[in-house]
């Protein structure tokens, strides 16, 4: 793999091979993902999974974190243009015989003094992990990735996993701390209406140079897609690195109505994102309208789908939202009853 993967290499002792069992849902990692593992930190927890969010809702999601960080830079820039001569003015005079008429600064000027020391010094960070972060930063991720139709990401446990103290595999049986951090992380319902952009929290953070390496592999075939998705990795110091394939479980416990409750909670995520959630609501009145407009049987499902796809294309239009944004005509529920009614 490149130089993003190298960079970022943790050189953890490899553990001799034990026999036994692992603890359920842990198995062993595929010996394809062996050159991807040596990028993560292995006092770590970590999370990757697909995200087949539409690469314009993608593009929306990142600008509001671009802007904010855009605008800080400015404020910045001015507060230091503003700044600078008097700070570089009492320099002078401090390192001189003082001020011309005798004065000190006051209670004010060192006041003004400590608000500036405490914005370059906390406020600056923001914006300086945006665009600059080490060993992989937001902006460096985007500028390599784009947006994508399909994009992997890498989540990383934040310090709470450094205080696990695992020592071996069979600590992982039932972990509680493991059990209350990974679990709401993998929900689906959680998952569904957020970009990975969209998943750093109180527990978890993305891990962008991990997410470059991913795609770094996935381009040069050493992995697939499918090789990263859902699943969590947890290192062990006795038996390595661990897989829960928690893709696996997703499809058998999730039955049809429960995945058209999930779409319709995503779709209206979404759009709440984009600050139009009224258009939800009115998107829900248009469709219980389109079905009782006719009885059964005056049109074709086809006929009945179209037609409502036209409307819903005006409407949103009417609100200048692009409708490939919030996942296109596929990812809109109610549009397949239509069709069951012809």
């Amino acid at each position: 793999m490149a130089k993003s993967r190298k960079a970022k290499q943790h050189h953890s002792p490899r553990p001799a091979p034990r026999s036994g069992a692992l603890p359920p849902p842990f198995a062993r990692p595929s010996p394809a993902l062996e050159a991807f593992l040596a990028c993560l930190d292995p006092r770590r927890i970590y999370i990757t999974h697909v995200d087949a969010h539409a690469p314009a809702f993608k593009r929306q999601i990142f600008l509001v974190p671009l802007l904010t960080n855009v605008a800080l830079v400015l404020g910045l820039l001015w507060r230091l243009y503003v700044a600078a001569p008097p700070y570089l003015a009492a320099l002078v005079a401090a390192l001189g015989d003082g001020p011309a008429d005798g004065a000190r600064p006051g209670v004010s000027a060192a006041a003004w003094f400590l608000l500036d020391w405490a914005v370059f010094t906390y406020v600056a960070d923001w914006p300086r992990g945006f665009f600059l972060g080490r060993p992989a930063s937001p902006v460096q991720w985007r500028w390599a990735v784009r947006f994508r139709p399909d994009e992997v990401v890498v989540r990383q446990s934040r310090r709470w996993a450094e205080a696990l103290h695992i020592k071996a595999a069979a600590d992982l049986a039932d972990h509680a701390v493991i059990r209350e951090k990974v679990g709401p992380a993998l929900d689906e319902g959680w998952m569904g209406p957020r970009t990975g952009y969209a998943m750093m929290n109180a527990d978890w953070e993305l891990d962008f140079a991990g997410m470059l390496a991913a795609h770094e592999a996935v381009e040069t075939e050493e992995l697939k897609l499918a090789d990263l998705r859902k699943s969590v990795f947890v290192h062990t110091p006795d038996v390595g690195w661990l897989v829960w394939e928690a893709w696996k479980g997703d499809g058998a416990a999730v039955d049809e109505d429960e995945r058209q409750r999930r779409k319709i909670v995503v779709f209206k995520d979404r759009l709440t994102a984009l600050g139009k959630e009224s258009l939800f609501f009115r998107y829900v009145e248009l469709l219980q309208a389109e079905s009782a407009a006719a009885p059964p049987g005056a049109f074709t499902a086809a006929e009945r789908r179209a037609r409502a796809v036209a409307r819903v294309a005006a409407l949103f239009e009417r609100e200048g939202v692009d409708m490939d944004s919030v996942g296109g005509v596929g990812e809109m529920p109610g549009l397949e009853a239509l069709e069951g009614e012809g």
